[in-house]
């Protein structure tokens, strides 16, 4: 059984989700975390990862405009 991709999206209030299929050729939307304090964020990324066999997980790269490195990137 392939196991799937959970796809993270940081933007500084929110966190965008979102799921592989179990052949990993397409991603769908999985909802939006609210950033908050302490570690709320983390548990709930770690439940998604069981609740959905999750094997990898990527964490989206701002780049802007020429390829230059946007400032969520390097923060």
């Amino acid at each position: 059984m392939v196991r799937r991709t959970l796809g993270l999206d940081l933007g500084e209030r929110r966190v965008g989700l979102a799921l592989s299929d179990p052949l990993g050729v397409t991603a769908q939307p999985l909802g939006l975390l609210e950033r908050g304090r302490g570690r709320a964020l983390e548990d709930e990324v770690a439940r998604r990862v069981v609740e959905h066999d999750v094997e990898r997980v990527g964490v989206g790269y701002t780049l802007l405009l020429y390829v230059e490195a946007g400032r969520k990137a390097i923060d």
